[in-house]
Formats: structure tokens, C-alpha cells, sequence
């Protein structure tokens, strides 16, 4: 059989273009089509704590509930169930630790700490490609699996003064359709890190405030530690 010139042209380069690893242009488009339509996401979690001047890590392991009802609102709730069952929330500028062994709440006032915290876990939740270039130094790492999802890994270092102060980089793996992060890490400036790995995520499920709130013994004790130590 002959095969023509041109036939041949075109199957190899519908073969390269096939293969072809993608650029950071073309992941910070996709994220820009995906970003605004995240509203939330559920998914198991694991957290890996790393403390640079021990060398030691530490793991926890759970579940976590991730809300966005509007542009900037993100809701978060992570029930810890390893090694000890513990619950964290954050909503707006309020924090809250539940430790059920000990029916104790403790509520943190976040204040300014807030916006950073709610910046930081917006990367790859419904910020857009633009937006992440507004704030950092954007590269792309390659290609990786991630609980058995492909994912672009990007490496994020903050241009804001203020946030170099808070923490040194930042990378985020997000899923190849740019809808939502399989991984984040936050490097602190001393090389401390929190990375937090996600398995089994559903993508914008239906939530409400209820999937979030937390749910109290009527005998639990309220503790604020930020105003004991004033």
C-alpha cells in the first residue's frame, strides 16, 4: 500500500501533538475556565506537618469539607480521625478546634491572619489563572499523579512583601482540567512545612452552612487562648 506525503505528515504530527507536555499558558487557561465555576469539594486528607529544626514529620489523617458560596467566602471543615480525633473550622475570621476527648472547643480570633489564610487555601479553589500571576511567581513543574489523578504541579513564590514574611513558596498539583488542587504545600521561611494530600474528591457537591457547622455536646468547655495569654 502507498501511503502519500502528506497523509504521513499529518499522522505524525497528530502523534507529537498527543505527547506534547503542556505549557504554563495553556494550565493557566484551563484554570481560568474552571476557576469560577468551583463552589466546593469533599475529600478525604491527609496532612504531613514537617519541622525543619527537629527533622521530624508528622501525619494526620481524615476528611475534609471545603464550601465557596460566593467569590472570596471559603468555608472549611477537616475532621482529623489519625491518630486522634480532632475538628478544625474556618469561617470568616473565627477558628475553632474541637477536641471531643476532652469536650473542649478552643476559638481563635484569626484577624488580619484571615486573608492570608484564606488566600493561601484559594490557590487551585476557584481563583483563576490571571489571578494567581497577580500574586506570584508562577512555574510549571511537569506533569505528576496524585492519587491516581494526572495533575500539573506549579510552584507559586509570593510577590507581596508581606506575604514573603509568612511563607517562602508555595506549590499547588492541580487536576489537568484545572477545576480543583489534588495537593498543596506551604514552605514556611525557616523550611517548615504543612502539605495537604486529597483522595477520593467529589467536585462541587451540593453543601449548605449544616455540612460545616459543628456538632456540640451540650457540656462542652469554650476556651480562648488568645485572650489567656493577654
Amino acid at each position: 500500500m502507498r501511503i502519500r506525503p502528506y497523509s504521513l505528515f499529518l499522522c505524525l504530527g497528530a502523534l507529537a501533538a498527543f505527547g506534547r507536555a503542556a505549557t504554563l499558558p495553556e494550565v493557566l487557561a484551563k484554570i481560568d475556565t474552571a476557576g469560577p465555576k468551583f463552589t466546593g469539594m469533599t475529600a478525604n486528607v491527609d496532612e504531613l506537618s514537617y519541622s525543619k529544626v527537629i527533622d521530624d514529620k508528622s501525619t494526620e489523617s481524615g476528611t475534609i469539607v471545603i464550601w465557596r458560596p460566593k467569590p472570596k467566602d471559603l468555608q472549611i471543615k477537616i475532621e482529623f480521625t489519625k491518630p486522634d480525633q480532632r475538628f478544625v473550622t474556618l469561617k470568616g475570621q473565627k477558628a475553632e478546634i474541637y477536641m471531643p476527648k476532652i469536650s473542649t472547643v478552643q476559638e481563635y480570633d484569626l484577624g488580619k491572619q484571615s486573608d492570608l489564610i484564606t488566600r493561601v487555601m484559594l490557590v487551585g479553589l476557584g481563583t483563576t489563572g490571571k489571578e494567581l500571576q497577580a500574586n506570584y511567581e508562577v512555574s510549571l513543574l511537569g506533569e505528576e499523579s496524585v492519587s491516581g489523578r494526572n495533575t500539573y504541579h506549579l510552584n507559586l513564590v509570593p510577590k507581596a512583601a508581606n506575604l514573603k514574611k509568612q511563607f517562602r513558596n508555595m506549590e499547588a498539583w492541580i487536576v489537568d482540567d484545572g477545576s480543583f488542587p489534588m495537593q498543596q504545600k506551604v514552605v514556611l521561611p525557616a523550611g517548615d512545612y504543612k502539605m495537604f494530600t486529597y483522595s477520593n474528591a467529589i467536585y462541587n457537591p451540593a453543601l449548605t452552612e449544616k455540612a460545616l457547622a459543628l456538632k456540640l455536646p451540650n457540656n462542652v468547655k469554650r476556651e480562648y487562648p488568645q485572650r489567656d495569654r493577654n
